[in-house]
């Protein structure tokens, strides 16, 4: 008889479906701590990157296959591929070597739920707002355009007491982040000084 239970609630569509909802968050929550621990590790992150981008999937796939859903769970399952995707723009801006376009939106989102230590920069002394972000032992010198125009970036930097530097040009998007310097090379180097920050607007065509 308690075999016979068992079996009934899990024929039962709502119980299958809190499962699947409970599974999909479960997954969810491994790739967000798992790339929290292993961010220095880049070949990490990148399979993490692509572990997110199936669960967002694997989560869009599932409710086009369940039309019973009702409204409110619907929408429980959409919210984890929606953060499945923007972890994805995250790990890309922070660990990628590509060149991305990073969305504001989706990376703000993002570190809402992974909790990155964002803090402005000397926020009124450059031409744009520059922050720092730390996670665990990861630093990051990211610039944030909330403007509905981009811009090229140049800026030189140095790490403080140190002789050498460099100087960088880079195009900033409309409403997107963009990675200036990491620690990825030398871990206990987490401050570095930036300045002679220039900011041209894209011209207008």
């Amino acid at each position: 008889m308690t075999r016979l239970l068992i079996i009934l609630v899990f024929l039962i569509p709502g119980n299958s479906a809190k499962n699947k909802l409970k599974e999909f968050n479960v997954n969810l929550d491994s790739i967000v701590e798992e790339f929290k621990m292993n961010i220095m590790d880049r070949d990490h992150c990148m399979r993490l990157k692509r572990d997110a981008s199936v669960l967002a999937r694997e989560v869009k796939k599932y409710v086009k296959a369940t039309p019973d859903l009702n409204a409110d769970m619907k929408e429980e399952f959409l919210e984890i591929a929606k953060k499945g995707t923007a972890l994805k723009v995250y790990i890309s801006c922070l660990r990628d070597t590509g060149m991305y376009i990073t969305s504001l939106k989706q990376f703000n989102y993002a570190n809402s739920f992974i909790y990155g230590d964002l803090e402005y920069m000397h926020k009124a002394q450059y031409c744009t707002e520059v922050l720092i972000l730390n996670i665990d032992e990861f630093v990051a010198y990211i610039v944030k355009n909330p403007e509905s125009k981009g811009f090229m970036i140049r800026y030189s930097w140095k790490k403080p007491h140190e002789i050498g530097g460099g100087t960088i040009t880079l195009p900033v998007y409309e409403e997107s982040v963009q990675i200036l310097f990491d620690n990825q090379m030398h871990p206990e180097r987490t401050e570095v000084e930036l300045f002679n920050i220039i900011c041209t607007p894209f011209p207008d065509y």
